[in-house]
């Protein structure tokens, strides 16, 4: 049993990513189709939630000492590119079909480390 929980965890996974697909479908019916309305609703209510978490002291952020302008790009470029991409093509895309390709992506990047970087 204990050979297969990584497989169990892997599947538990992907059907949560599925679940998250389809939330997004729905809340993109909800608004209309607004990609950018979605994802300020979205990004908005988990700032909101976390500078609670940080204010009741809850969570604890240590930034001294380190670089912080790369966590910070990071920060832009994902709900610039990568998130508004993934939820537009809710619009265009079953979710079932945005799922299986998402769940490729892990097995893409197996086979590119391999190539690319000789690991193995």
């Amino acid at each position: 049993m204990k050979q297969y929980l990584p497989l169990f965890a892997n599947i538990a996974s992907q059907i949560l990513f599925g679940f998250a697909y389809l939330f997004i479908k729905l809340g993109m019916d909800v608004l209309g189709q607004d990609t950018i309305k979605f994802l300020s609703f979205r990004f908005g209510l988990g700032f909101l939630v976390m500078t609670i978490l940080l204010l009741l002291g809850l969570q604890k952020v240590h930034y001294r000492n380190r670089p912080v302008c790369l966590v910070v790009l990071c920060g832009v470029i994902n709900p610039l590119i990568s998130q508004v991409l993934e939820t537009t093509s809710t619009i265009y895309a079953p979710t079932s079909q945005l799922s299986m390709y998402s769940s490729i992506v892990p097995a893409l990047m197996l086979f590119f480390s391999v190539v690319i970087n000789r690991e193995y």
